[in-house]
């Protein structure tokens, strides 16, 4: 029996080959010959001539004059220039807050989200006690920072923390805001 499959398939793969190898040496290929010889004789056609351009009217911009934004200046330097201009506006005290200074660990939540919850009061001083919204505790004192806004702690008492925050309007001017958190009672 095996000696019958191997026959078989070696018969098959002969005849296989075979008819693969007959369609490429036996075939008349006259035809198309003719067709590109055809083309060939075709004469070239030549190169359409360009359309004629109306000219625009000539536009003077004005933008300048009427205070509107320049088109060619990249938006993003125009925002730098006026932040500078801002931030010759800036109140002088301010300046610590809004310099390149270390960032506190409270500084990254939203004042929101932030609960005092004590105070602990001893020789050095008066201490707030803050929980964060990862539940870690926190201990914060006077003229430490809290919250996104550039709060810094002006009073600790008893029943609150007060915080002066500052934020910049829409057309980048420094403000300061008052804000507190307040004892959670439970």
């Amino acid at each position: 029996m095996r000696e019958i499959c191997l026959h078989l398939f070696r018969g098959g793969s002969l005849a296989l080959l075979a008819l693969l190898t007959g369609c490429t040496l036996g075939g008349d290929i006259s035809d198309l010959e003719l067709y590109a010889d055809e083309v060939n004789a075709r004469p070239g056609s030549g190169i359409p001539a360009l359309p004629e351009f109306k000219r625009t009217p000539l536009y003077l911009y004005q933008a300048g004059e009427l205070q509107a934004r320049d088109p060619f200046v990249k938006f993003y330097l125009q925002q730098e220039e006026e932040s500078n201009l801002a931030s010759e506006q800036i109140n002088p005290e301010w300046q610590y807050e809004l310099s390149e200074r270390s960032k506190e660990e409270l500084e990254s939540f939203e004042l929101d989200s932030l609960r005092m919850v004590g105070l602990i009061e001893n020789d050095s001083g008066r201490w707030g006690i803050i929980i964060d919204p990862d539940r870690v505790v926190h201990r914060v004192k006077v003229n430490n920072y809290m919250g996104q806004n550039i709060g810094k702690i002006v009073n600790i008492t008893e029943d609150r923390i007060e915080i002066r925050e500052l934020f910049q309007d829409s057309q980048g001017r420094w403000g300061q805001r008052e804000a507190s958190l307040s004892l959670l009672e439970e």
